[in-house]
């Protein structure tokens, strides 16, 4: 499968303790009306998220971790903002079962979930069913 940058595998290390992790390249919409809130696009190098939250004291930060957790169906705890803590445009690592269980395969499993989400977010994929389960193609 081709690799795309919005989503991105990244093996372990040998030579430290890092742990394989996705790498999922994000533009967050902070202050939306919550009705639009969720996963508005995906392309290829990036995944558009809105989120009602504003964009102080760190609650849009928590809200995009929120849904997309949702929407992947993993805990807030495997998701971690590496790049863009005060940025529109963030890089969010993803590890923990899913990248282990699905290895460099995960990246498009991932991608895959992300595009079924587009404008139905966690109530149709996400929180409503385990990440194991594969999206309609």
């Amino acid at each position: 499968m081709a690799a795309h940058k919005v989503v991105k595998y990244m093996a372990a290390s040998k030579k430290s303790s890092a742990t394989a992790a996705l790498l999922v390249h994000c533009q967050v919409k902070p202050g939306t009306n919550k009705a639009r809130e969720g996963i508005s696009s995906v392309t290829d190098d990036v995944v558009e998220i809105c989120v009602a939250a504003h964009a102080r004291e760190g609650e849009a930060n928590k809200a995009v971790l929120k849904l997309l957790g949702a929407v992947l169906g993993v805990p807030k705890s495997d998701l971690r903002i590496t790049h863009g803590v005060r940025s529109r445009e963030k890089t969010i690592s993803v590890e923990g079962k899913l990248v282990r269980e699905f290895g460099p395969d995960s990246a498009a499993r991932v991608r895959r979930i992300l595009e079924f989400a587009v404008d139905g977010s966690t109530g149709q994929f996400g929180a409503s069913r385990e990440w194991s389960e594969a999206p309609p193609h």
